[in-house]
């Protein structure tokens, strides 16, 4: 396999790493922000969204695994040139780096995701409990293979800021697919949708998007300035800073969808079309989260301005 094969390898299993980081938040957000609020008014909503979001939780913990061991590969791989065999003493060694002590950390904690949420399936207390501490396993140890502790640039706030990213940004597109996927189809009685519960499902994620949504582009404004030590000319004059570009041009997508969808469409669910306008333009936000993910899959692994 050439480098250029590894990147695109490690690109892709990074993507995925991040796609079901973000489900497995977003679920244990649904259950403990989303259901908390609306349990009490629409208790049927609560349990049978509940269910679906435990089920998605723990395909999620799934996804995790199997982008593991890609990584390991892809990893294992960028230290040998194209035609050299990868042996299982390289992988010992990698696995024995600070890199390595991270992936192992990511295993532990994908584990404990797929018992966790699969325990909520069975059991919801207290599986939800142990969901909950899984996805908090799951953000910690999701900068362990990183910028947060692979470069000394973010200092000591390197990783807490990049956990709180990771957090903040789950809890915002994680909880919106868990709505769409879990809440939307639970809100079906005899087949037919309640405007009106969708609307109070709506209602109740809004402030939870509204505010990790700000959260996470705080954490990630001060990391990116630390990343790039301050420099406004190192965005345009390395390829760190025209990837971050890319990075922050699909986030403006995303937040101009999610602010239309707070400002004008949350206001016509009070009928059929106002919900499948919603269903449209959430799932439009989706996809540019999609985008946004996958450009921060190659950002992470590039070196900083000045190190390349």
């Amino acid at each position: 396999m050439s480098p250029e094969s590894a990147a695109v390898l490690a690109a892709a299993a990074r993507f995925l790493g991040f796609v079901g980081t973000l489900l497995v938040v977003g679920a244990a957000a649904f259950r403990f922000g989303v259901a908390r609020t609306i349990g009490p008014s629409v208790p049927f909503l609560a349990a049978d969204g509940l269910h679906r979001a435990a089920r998605l939780g723990a395909a999620s913990g799934l996804v995790l695994l199997g982008a593991l061991p890609l990584k390991l590969f892809a990893q294992a791989r960028s230290f040998l040139e194209s035609g050299e065999p990868l042996t299982r003493e390289l992988l010992g060694a990698v696995l024995g780096t600070a890199w390595g002590k991270g992936w192992k950390a990511q295993a532990v904690a994908g584990i404990l995701v797929v018992a966790g949420f699969t325990a909520a399936r069975l059991r919801p207390w207290p599986g939800w409990l142990l969901a909950g501490l899984a996805a908090t396993a799951v953000v910690l140890a999701a900068p362990l293979t990183g910028h947060a502790v692979g470069s000394d640039r973010g200092g000591a706030w390197g990783f807490p800021l990049n956990a709180l990213h990771v957090l903040a940004g789950g809890a915002w597109l994680g909880t919106l697919a868990v709505v769409l996927v879990a809440g939307l189809p639970a809100t079906r009685r005899d087949g037919l949708v309640d405007p009106g519960t969708v609307a109070n499902l709506i209602h109740a994620f809004s402030p939870i998007a509204l505010f990790s949504a700000c959260i996470a582009i705080l954490a990630g404004s001060v990391l990116g300035f630390l990343y790039l030590e301050g420099s406004i000319a190192a965005l345009f004059a390395s390829r760190y800073g025209r990837t971050l570009l890319l990075k922050l041009g699909a986030l403006a997508g995303v937040l101009s969808l999610g602010a239309y969808n707070w400002r004008i469409q949350r206001r016509r669910l009070d009928g059929m079309q106002g919900v499948a306008g919603l269903q449209r333009t959430a799932a439009a936000e989706l996809t540019l989260g999609g985008i946004l993910l996958a450009v921060t899959a190659v950002l992470v692994a590039l070196p900083m301005p000045g190190e390349d």
